[in-house]
């Protein structure tokens, strides 16, 4: 539509503004992130358990499955390392709920994955879905109402005349940034949820098994 045309001119003009970072610091930065996440890459450290295409072991997809019930303990770790490592592994994204349900706060979560889903709808949706959005969490007494600021809702509100699949996304964003990653996620890691997940996390053995040119043994 045009507003969505109007949205992405005005990130590119944006995008155009924003300080150019120096070089030194960009390698610093990219120097730092491997360092973070070399424990995690298959390609340096080895995959755990050995990779499925080099033997006849299939426990790597098997533990590395969108959804599983117990997460190996690098895994669970990783979760550690950000809040985007949490809720881009959907394991992680379940238990992160889990844990802010019985914490009894799982409404900015659920709303942060509603606004996450309008984005992906069809447009045929998009209208009916934005008010479902609202009335669950944002229309006064709403049942799973998320606590945003003034400023917040009033931007919100402005962009419910018109609604599109970014109707939501101001307050998604202060949503994720001020009580999600600032608040629920540093509690999250702090908490024995996580602290038993990580300890009954499972160590993959790393035993490789090749597949045989010739038949059988006998």
């Amino acid at each position: 539509s045009s507003q969505d045309l109007r949205r992405e001119v005005e990130f590119l003009k944006s995008c155009l503004n924003r300080t150019r970072t120096k070089v030194s610091q960009a390698l610093e930065g990219l120097v730092q992130h491997c360092d973070t996440y070399l424990e995690f890459d298959p390609l340096l450290t080895g995959a755990q358990p050995s990779n499925p295409w080099h033997s006849e072991d299939t426990a790597f997809w098997q533990f590395n499955s969108p959804i599983v019930e117990v997460p190996t303990e690098k895994r669970v770790k990783r979760w550690g390392l950000s809040m985007e490592d949490l809720v881009t592994d959907q394991t992680g994204l379940q238990e992160f709920t889990n844990y802010l349900r019985k914490e009894y706060s799982h409404e900015n979560i659920r709303f942060w994955m509603a606004v996450k889903d309008l984005r992906r709808s069809s447009h045929s949706q998009i209208s009916a879905k934005v008010h479902e959005i609202y009335e669950e969490f944002l229309a006064p007494g709403a049942p799973c109402e998320i606590n945003i600021d003034g400023k917040t809702m009033e931007k919100t509100q402005q962009e419910l005349k018109l609604p599109t699949r970014f109707t939501f996304d101001y307050a998604a964003e202060h949503v994720y940034t001020l009580l999600l990653k600032k608040d629920c996620y540093p509690r999250f890691i702090r908490s024995e949820h996580y602290k038993s997940l990580l300890a009954a996390g499972i160590q993959p053995s790393t035993k490789k098994r090749f597949f045989g040119f010739g038949g059988p043994g006998k």
